[in-house]
């Protein structure tokens, strides 16, 4: 039974097929250039059995923090630590750069390079801070390169460090991604804090097949201060180690 003026609606609705048209498309039929557009795009379109032209999406892009401004070919690997000082890898260019949301910290035990088994050195990691920022050198790697260096660094950083995707920020603008070895506080070589003056005697005492672990803090330091790099918690350690080292402790 028909209903009440329901007859006039549904022939109005209803295209040349006998198939009714959305509410939606007959409005879009009825924009201006509207039939234009679907001369033009009426082959092939999954619009085509409704009599109306596919939608034109016009998206504006807008800018991002996290944009990175990298070439494809090339990988970024940020050093903290000694590879600021002693990279041993060939790379292209090195930049100050920093990272938000860590801070530098003496809290990884060494037991491959700056201590032994039973007498572990300690050697800086990253630890999470939300309103840390830590600066270092950031290396640009040649991207044939990238994998030999990788897996040498691998090797280098076996002793509880793993690969970690950070944002990189240099100093004076840009960014990029980049990797950094992190030692996180479950791996098994993990100290954690001490009072400076534990740590200053740990490290006077420690020294392992890369040399004394003096020598790694004092050395960090000194290139810190090379690059207008300032970390509280490095040099109050450095003046800790310098101060018992002239003590004769």
């Amino acid at each position: 039974m028909p209903q009440s003026g329901g007859g006039s609606r549904a022939a109005d609705a209803a295209p040349a097929g006998g198939r009714p048209v959305p509410a939606l498309v007959r409005r879009l039929r009825g924009r201006p250039g509207a039939e234009a557009e679907e001369r033009d795009t009426r082959s092939g379109s999954p619009f085509t059995s409704l009599g109306v032209a596919p939608f034109r999406l016009h998206l504006r892009a807008e800018p991002s923090p996290l944009i990175v401004h990298s070439f494809v070919s090339d990988r970024w690997i940020f050093g903290y630590g000694s590879l600021i000082w002693r990279p041993g890898f060939p790379h292209r260019e090195a930049r100050v750069a920093g990272v938000h949301g860590w801070v530098r910290r003496f809290w990884q035990g060494s037991h491959d390079h700056r201590g032994v088994p039973g007498a572990p050195g300690r050697v800086v990691t990253l630890t999470p801070d939300r309103r840390g920022y830590v600066e270092g050198l950031a290396f640009r790697l040649d991207g044939e390169a990238a994998d030999g260096v990788f897996e040498a660094l691998d090797h280098r950083e076996k002793n509880g460090y793993r690969r970690a995707d950070v944002v990189l920020r240099f100093r004076g603008g840009g960014t990029a991604e980049g990797r950094v070895y992190v030692a996180p506080a479950d791996n098994d070589a993990f100290l954690g804090p001490a009072p400076l003056e534990e740590m200053a005697a740990q490290v006077l005492a420690s020294a392992g097949p890369s040399g004394a672990n003096r020598d790694y803090i004092l050395r960090l330091a000194d290139a810190l201060r090379e690059h207008g790099i300032h970390d509280r918690h490095v040099f109050e350690l450095e003046r800790r180690v310098r101060d018992a080292a002239s003590d004769g402790r």
